[in-house]
């Protein structure tokens, strides 16, 4: 995930300036407000539905943003290159891969305190955790390894030797965690309950593939790459559909359920492109576009 120095955090980072060629087909974003907030270094943002938190990786700790309290930020933990932030379904705690010392770490939300450092592969980075707050999925992208955490034990299982490079996974099933690996322009197979890779697949005219997300209504991935396209991947099948064009400067791909669109903010263009895959997989159009603020990759 690229770094990013910031020193205003959007709450709601789209304005409806979309070009026309994207218009009227789904609603616009309006910008609602901007949060001040510490300048650092910033990378991935997650939203906790359970406890209405924005989380974002904030270098040496995590900012935690509440949109109904005054102030409506504060900053937790003591992290040596937070890259992830997530929150931890059924619980107050949120697990954060800390890159510069092979740790993630597991945070009260509440008070901040750290409860747990669990020792990792080098350079732990994205990570994903499964909906119903056991597992948590962890990807070292130098050593380029998956990390499987028990979250009720706080102890790492097992580890799954891949490539180094990976960046964003999503899991689709028990049996099915997609990998991104930006280095090698393809995206890793892995079957986490059988312990075992089941290969990859590659994403010609793909460079850098970082962020990823997944359609479960249509089984179709969407990975977004460094040279203003994204892949759109049938996972099931385990190939490429198509590349899509975008705009440069992405980093984040998003599923939103109910628009039935793919979401990916483009920080070069200032454009949040919106992305509606038909479900014959056959074929798919864009949405829209909001103009957001430059440099945005996160959401």
């Amino acid at each position: 995930m690229r770094r990013l120095i910031f020193s205003l955090l959007a709450a709601s980072v789209a304005i409806a300036s979309a070009p026309a060629a994207f218009a009227g087909s789904a609603p616009a974003f309006v910008r609602a407000a901007d949060i001040p907030a510490p300048d650092g270094r910033w990378d991935f943002a997650s939203w906790d539905s359970e406890h209405g938190h924005l989380l974002v990786a904030h270098g040496q700790d995590v900012l935690l943003v509440d949109p109904a309290l005054k102030p409506v930020f504060r900053t937790i933990g003591k992290i040596e290159g937070a890259h992830a932030a997530l929150a931890i379904p059924g619980t107050n705690r949120i697990l954060v891969t800390s890159g510069h010392d092979d740790s993630v770490r597991i945070l009260d939300a509440g008070s901040g305190a750290q409860i747990a450092s669990i020792a990792v592969p080098a350079d732990p980075d994205a990570a994903i955790v499964s909906a119903d707050g056991h597992m948590a999925y962890v990807m070292a992208a130098k050593a380029g390894m998956v990390s499987v955490i028990d979250l009720d034990s706080l102890r790492e299982l097992r580890r799954f030797p891949l490539k180094p490079g990976l960046e964003v996974p999503v899991l689709v099933d028990s049996h099915l965690l997609a990998v991104n690996n930006e280095d090698a322009g393809e995206i890793e197979l892995v079957d986490p309950d059988a312990g075992k890779a089941l290969g990859a697949i590659a994403l010609p005219g793909c460079e850098g593939p970082t962020g990823m997300a997944y359609s479960p209504e249509t089984g179709l991935a969407l990975s977004a790459c460094a040279n203003g396209k994204a892949a759109l991947v049938d996972l099931a099948e385990h190939k490429l559909v198509r590349l899509v064009p975008i705009g440069l400067g992405p980093d984040t791909a998003i599923w939103q359920a109910k628009e039935r669109r793919f979401l990916v903010p483009c920080g070069k263009i200032r454009h949040l492109v919106g992305y509606r895959p038909q479900y014959s997989r056959r074929s798919s159009r864009h949405g829209h576009s909001d103009r957001t603020e430059r440099a945005h990759r996160s959401a």
